[in-house]
């Protein structure tokens, strides 16, 4: 059976969505390494790193996929944008190239009467065009089991410690290409509960005040939008995932970034021709609440408090040349961190990678970014008076697949005894203080070697 798509003019409910049978609630926080949910809380009490937000106007839900759903045991796929240091400076908060997902927020519904019959598989993706196929190369598939049925529920994911995965900015390039198809992450759900009930995805969108901005679908900007027509697959809503105006309690909900005005569906197991839903604003009133139009993209909220390597954070790297130096390999080489970023822990790894092969290097260090970079040739020095790791068994060769590595596990770095160019000529990494760290290596350039790009890290 096909999904009634059409959009109807004067209907309230369109393209398969209808309203929330019940007010949203919180579930709770489900744990994954024990798979078990530990009720109460709230969203507002619980901090997040937020990295990607589609939550504003969460008022309608899409039952395709649940038990009775027309494409049962279906999947419901969506994309859009976690920017990272070197995307547009309109980018709020700045992001990491690759971002450690430690937690996420989902929204269904599920009116099955049978207390814990509700579950759900979420896969995430590095990459995933707007209404791409989600079939393959999934990053990480999470279930979700035994979650409360008879109702719409938030569920907050804690992934820490084990569970945790890695998306990497921009589609994966870590490049801003400016194009949807190159630039965009995915997700995809899809029901494995054991009701017999009605069940679906909550779906979110931002109202009209925050459309006619970059980015927006065709329609006339400001607050008196009229009635929107369908709009175009892959344009997205409002760029900033923070600036939807919507509030739940303390929370400002987001629009999402780059979040396409549809999603796809597909049968279960891929075994049929997909449908791309296009949709229109979720809310074209000018504020949050009922949902004239309400299809845009499905409920979520990515948390990254850190990131994951070959990338870590550097404020200032959007707005200086540093982005651009290539290495021989065709590729800009960059610093990744993993471990801790709590000093006292002294669990902390550098790692340099996309760099040649073979080449002998050392890592930097610096307390301070500079606002002026140095130009060598097409290669820049961005960390003021950096000092530098040359010490016995910190002279690094890159191995074959173009990394190195230098870690408090072997010895070889010291966080008491972090190297500058100048006197005392090394500061411990203490709570409150930021280090700067790039990577020089040889190289066959005209000038014999290279930089990579520099990162940073906040002690804490």
């Amino acid at each position: 059976m096909q999904l009634a798509l059409a959009l109807l003019a004067l209907a309230p409910v369109q393209n398969g969505a209808l309203p929330l049978p019940a007010p949203l609630r919180h579930a709770g926080t489900y744990d994954v390494a024990t798979n078990t949910l530990t009720p109460g809380g709230s969203l507002a009490s619980n901090a997040f790193v937020v990295r990607y937000s589609n939550t504003a106007s969460p008022t309608v839900y899409v039952p395709t996929v649940g038990p009775t759903g027309s494409i049962a045991g279906g999947v419901l796929s969506d994309t859009g944008r976690i920017g990272g240091d070197f995307g547009p400076p309109t980018d709020s908060p700045p992001g990491y190239d690759s971002n450690r997902i430690d937690a996420f927020r989902f929204a269904y519904c599920d009116l099955d009467p049978t207390p814990g019959a509700a579950g759900w598989e979420l896969a995430f993706f590095d990459r995933l065009a707007p209404c791409g196929s989600p079939e393959s190369g999934a990053v990480r598939t999470i279930e979700l089991t035994g979650l409360p049925t008879g109702g719409c529920w938030t569920v907050e994911v804690e992934l820490r410690g084990s569970e945790t995965f890695c998306l990497a900015a921009d589609g994966g390039d870590l490049e801003f290409d400016g194009d949807l198809a190159l630039d965009s992450f995915g997700w995809s759900v899809r029901y494995t509960g054991s009701g017999t009930s009605a069940a679906g995805v909550v779906l979110a969108g931002d109202p009209s005040a925050t459309d006619g901005f970059a980015y927006s679908n065709p329609n006339t900007p400001g607050a008196a939008n009229p009635p929107a027509p369908p709009s175009q697959l892959g344009v997205a809503t409002f760029f900033n995932p923070f600036g939807s105006g919507c509030t739940d309690g303390a929370r400002l909900l987001g629009s999402g970034n780059r979040t396409p005005d549809g999603f796809r569906v597909d049968p279960p197991g891929f075994t049929g021709p997909a449908t791309c839903v296009d949709g229109a604003y979720v809310n074209s009133t000018g504020s949050c609440g009922a949902a004239e139009f309400p299809f845009s993209g499905l409920y979520l909220e990515l948390d990254a408090r850190w990131p994951c390597g070959p990338a870590c954070g550097c404020t200032f790297c959007g707005y200086v040349p540093c982005v651009s130096t290539f290495n021989s390999t065709g590729r800009i080489g960059s610093v990744g961190l993993e471990g801790s970023n709590v000093a006292a822990d002294d669990d902390f790894t550098l790692r340099g990678a996309s760099l040649p092969p073979g080449q002998f290097g050392i890592f930097l260090h610096g307390t301070q970014f500079l606002s002026a970079p140095i130009q060598l040739g097409d290669q820049f020095l961005c960390i003021e008076q950096s000092g530098r790791f040359d010490g016995p068994g910190q002279i690094l060769q890159v191995n074959p697949a173009g990394e190195v590595e230098l870690s408090t596990s072997t010895g070889l770095l010291d966080l008491d005894a972090l190297p500058i160019a100048a006197a005392p000529f090394s500061v411990a990494a203490s709570v409150g203080t930021t280090s700067y760290f790039g990577f020089w290596h040889r190289d066959a350039t005209a000038l014999g070697f290279a930089f990579t790009r520099p990162c940073s890290v906040l002690w804490q």
